[in-house]
Order: C-alpha cells, then sequence, then structure tokens
C-alpha cells in the first residue's frame, strides 16, 4: 500500500464540491484522512476558495491515481480551458510515498507543499510528523519555517 498526499480545493459552490470529492475519495481509497478546511482569498481573483489536505492508502499505481482525480474533478465541474477566476473542484496529487519523480507531466513531491500556505498549513495539521521527500523536513517544521513568509502572499484562515 501507498500514502499519497492530496490537495483539495475549490471556489464554485464549495463546500458541496469538497464534500462531493471527499465521498468519492472514501469510495476510491483506504485510511482517508482530512484536514481541517481552511478558507482563502483567490492568488488570481474571483470568489474565496476552501482548501483541505487528504491522506489515504492506495495499491493503485501514480498513473491510476492521477487518472482517477481527473474523473472526479471532471464529475464536479472542472472546466481546465477556463480557470482565471476559479475552480470548480482541483485535487492535486501532493506525495506519493515518499518518491521523489520528475517526468514531463509532474513533479513529486508537488512545489505546492513550500510554496501555498493553504496546501502547507493543511499538511502541517493533517501530518506534522510527516517527512517532506525532499528536504527531510517534517510539516510541522516547514510551516514554522515558512508561515510567516507564505501568509504576506495569502490570507488564510480555518474554518
Amino acid at each position: 500500500m501507498a500514502q499519497i498526499l492530496l490537495g483539495l480545493g475549490s471556489n464554485f459552490d464549495p463546500r458541496t464540491r469538497l464534500q462531493n470529492a471527499l465521498d468519492a475519495l472514501h469510495q476510491s481509497f483506504e485510511s482517508v484522512s482530512e484536514s481541517p478546511w481552511f478558507e482563502s482569498h483567490a492568488l488570481r481573483g474571483g470568489a474565496n476558495y476552501l482548501n483541505l489536505v487528504v491522506s489515504a492508502q492506495t495499491q493503485l499505481s501514480i498513473e491510476a491515481v492521477r487518472t482517477l482525480l481527473h474523473q472526479i474533478e471532471d464529475q464536479n465541474g472542472r472546466q481546465r480551458d477556463n480557470e482565471a477566476s476559479g475552480c470548480a473542484l482541483d485535487i492535486d496529487l501532493l506525495c506519493f510515498d515518499q518518491q521523489v519523480i520528475s517526468t514531463a507531466d509532474y513533479h513529486l513531491p508537488r512545489a505546492d507543499l513550500t510554496e501555498h500556505a493553504h496546501v502547507l498549513w493543511p499538511m502541517a495539521e493533517l501530518c506534522p510528523e510527516g517527512v517532506h521527500p525532499e528536504s527531510g523536513t517534517t510539516y510541522r517544521q516547514l510551516w514554522l519555517q515558512r508561515k510567516e513568509s507564505l501568509l504576506k502572499d495569502q490570507t488564510l484562515w480555518p474554518i
């Protein structure tokens, strides 16, 4: 079994879409747990976002997980061609076990883990003693190190 970490966000009917996504994740994976939910101002304008991080166990391959996440997004109204003001549902694969992978399509662990408060803060809440695969630093330590600078760029609060 592989542990996966996922970042979820929405700013179009976000409570409904995120709950739909969580229901689908519970049906698709084992040992699903979620961080507290956070609200933030959109980085590129538009309505506020709701965000959370989810941990789960899977026997699926990385590619099968990515395909499944895209299907869940699509079922919840994701429009990939026009997201300037928001997103119906975004589910990002943040980590797949402790693997460090770089392909033409993606890099794991995802850079969002350390670059955005709406990812790192929920991650630090969900798995504070989890270790970032590249830095070897716990998510709690990363949040404490980066909190001040990340919150200058993005207003974020727990809900």
